[in-house]
């Protein structure tokens, strides 16, 4: 999870990065690891909780069952939660930069003396 983080982190200038930011990619991070946590149940059995299909989970007061449903829900909205915090620190796709005529234009002729010179010094 911490090359996640620092991926985005980068992504956003490093250092740079408002505080604003740097919570967004927290979450972001948080989400991921969630997600992460609800797959490797999933490849552990024969469904999201295994192979009893459901899961008790105790809290304070009571004890809830959880299904598959439920669980696949969950791994839904931490996706979304994940999505929802990288649209806010604007990972957005970027346009690669485009070469001049110029740029282009170099590179060809200098894919055309290379070859040249190369046959010449194998002839020598």
């Amino acid at each position: 999870m911490d090359a996640y983080a620092s991926a985005l982190l980068s992504d956003k200038g490093g250092p740079d990065a408002t505080a604003g930011e740097r919570s967004m990619i927290e979450l972001a991070t948080l989400a991921r690891g969630c997600t992460m946590l609800v797959l490797a149940q999933a490849a552990a059995g024969s469904g999201i909780v295994g192979s009893r299909r459901g899961i008790s989970v105790k809290g304070p007061n009571a004890t809830r069952s959880l299904a598959d449903a439920d669980l696949a829900a969950a791994l839904a909205r931490f996706m979304a939660v994940e999505t929802s915090a990288l649209k806010a620190i604007g990972l957005e796709r970027r346009a690669k930069p485009v070469k001049s005529l110029r740029e282009v234009l170099l590179e060809a002729q200098a894919r055309e003396t290379a070859p040249a010179s190369s046959d010449a010094e194998v002839r020598s």
